[in-house]
């Protein structure tokens, strides 16, 4: 049995949340009214078929079911979301590391350490720092490293020697390793938390000029004595 919705005649036009949700109403109410009068009306030497009958009554059964279901599951995630947003306060002014390329020079000259790890022992790597026009302004050669987690404290100065502007900079790392090959480098970048924002049921946390999801976090720690602000 098909089912048609009614069209307004004339008269002004409801929002379309109004129209929205009238309709997923009214269809309960329809359905019931037009299935009444077919009943009412229908052929007495040809009724409708019981089989045919049950399939209407199960699919209507079943499509209410799942607006119950889709509107919970939305409440769910909306009450979800906003205490993930809660909880996460609790990072703002706390150092962290995450899943990133960027490093931070302070208003004081002060750079975060640039964090990376190696998968397998290296001969030598090297540490291009890029600005925001992608232009190398730092190179630093390294030694042998081994494998793993490693950190690479720097002055936040450039080629020329001269401290380079505060802000955001990207770091690229290019390592060889015991074989001759070019390997894959993890970056990592670290920071303090100054803000939480909730963004399309997403909470992120902002580290300076980057803003992280809280997947991307991989260590929080508190701030030590004396510690910078990047």
């Amino acid at each position: 049995m098909n089912v048609t919705s009614k069209q307004d005649v004339g008269g002004t036009q409801a929002p379309a949340s109004t129209q929205k949700k009238n309709t997923k109403d009214m269809g309960k109410d329809q359905f019931l009214t037009l299935l009444i009068e077919q009943l009412k009306n229908q052929d007495p030497l040809a009724p409708m078929d019981n089989t045919e009958f049950t399939q209407q009554m199960a699919t209507f059964s079943n499509l209410e079911q799942m607006f119950k279901i889709n509107d919970n599951l939305v409440a769910l995630q909306q009450i979800s979301a906003s205490a993930n947003s809660t909880q996460s306060l609790g990072l703002i002014g706390k150092d962290v590391m995450a899943t990133g390329d960027s490093v931070f020079v302070g208003a004081d000259g002060t750079a975060a350490p640039i964090n990376f790890n190696l998968s397998e022992d290296v001969t030598s790597a090297v540490i291009n720092v890029l600005d925001s026009t992608g232009s190398a302004v730092r190179r630093i050669d390294c030694a042998a490293m081994s494998a793993g987690a490693q950190e690479y404290k720097w002055d936040g100065r450039g080629d020329d020697g001269q401290p380079l502007a505060a802000g955001m900079y990207k770091f690229v790392v290019s390592a060889t390793g015991r074989n001759g090959k070019d390997l894959q480098v993890d970056p990592y970048m670290t920071g303090r938390v100054d803000s939480i924002s909730l963004e399309n049921g997403i909470t992120y946390a902002h580290v300076g000029g980057s803003k992280l999801m809280m997947s991307d976090i991989t260590k929080i720690s508190l701030p030590t004595a004396g510690s910078a602000t990047y």
